[in-house]
């Protein structure tokens, strides 16, 4: 099975162009693919099929073996995958995404095979919904704290919080069970934001569902973009950023707009079968250095 690794602001993806012959990633399977020691390491693992016209398949399934519903850096990710592979050949056109959270459109803005910008339409971003909550804004945890609940597809936890970024200790235990005070890590994103370095724009820690702690989220950024423009902090144009790096997010259109980059890491081919405990379950075919 040929796999391409790619990453956007270090949040990196396996990407399987599937022509038919591979078929679903059993959630077992992808697990151990992106374990970072016994796998070739990944916060998920994106299966795409051609689809009729310009359009393709995003099936993702995060590090432990959960499904989720769309990631706009896996989005990038499959989309310059796409171009590399000759599934994008003209892109003066966008790319439709078929995600279980609805189309996706993907534009290509610069850069090359390697590295380039590209911009995701993310669809209409609003409150979240029963079950997980009713949506709009609460106080949580005193004065200077707000939680938004988000729905970008996927579902977001949002803090808001006022003055400097907690600790990363004070963060991990905000997530313990029986203090997030509403959906679990489990069940939700959650995003930590404070305003600024410069006017305008955010920043932002992510715990992802299925993935834990990464360098950035694209669905997240645009859920903290929104929840902080809801709240006053922001206009419709946001730069995010991120561990990872800045993102930008446009709300001035229905459907929410990200912009940021996607890069190439490597060709894997690995065992058309897993590996025996222990064993790596693939090994770098070609890439950078």
């Amino acid at each position: 099975m040929r796999l391409s690794k790619l990453h956007g602001l270090g949040n990196d993806f396996l990407v399987l162009l599937d022509d038919g012959s591979v078929g679903p990633v059993a959630p077992e399977r992808a697990r151990a693919l992106c374990q970072r020691r016994t796998g070739v390491g990944a916060d998920g693992l994106i299966r795409s099929e051609r689809l009729d016209g310009a359009a393709i398949s995003f099936e993702l399934v995060n590090a432990d073996g959960s499904a989720a519903e769309m990631s706009g850096n896996g989005a990038r990710c499959l989309g310059l995958a796409a171009a590399r592979e000759g599934w994008w050949e003209d892109r003066s056109r966008p790319l439709a995404l078929r995600t279980p959270a609805g189309e996706r459109r993907v534009d290509w803005q610069a850069g090359d095979l390697e590295d380039a910008s590209l911009r995701v339409s993310m669809g209409e971003v609003k409150p979240l919904e029963e079950p997980l909550d009713a949506g709009g804004r609460v106080v949580a945890e005193g004065e200077g704290r707000w939680r938004w609940m988000v729905d970008v597809g996927n579902p977001h936890t949002v803090v808001l919080l006022e003055g400097p970024m907690p600790s990363p200790e004070e963060l991990a235990a905000a997530l313990a069970p029986g203090r997030v005070g509403g959906p679990g890590p489990a069940e939700c994103n959650y995003e930590f934001v404070v305003r600024g370095p410069e006017v305008g724009a955010l920043t932002m820690v992510v715990h992802e569902r299925g993935a834990g702690w990464t360098s950035a989220c694209g669905t997240g950024s645009v859920a903290a973009a929104w929840a902080a423009h809801q709240q006053g902090w922001v206009g419709r144009m946001v730069t995010v950023h991120n561990p990872g790096g800045p993102v930008q997010v446009d709300l001035s259109e229905p459907e929410a707009g990200l912009i940021g980059p996607a890069s190439f890491v490597a060709t894997v081919e690995v065992a058309a079968e897993p590996a025996g405990a222990g064993e790596p379950v693939g090994a770098a075919a070609g890439g950078r250095p």
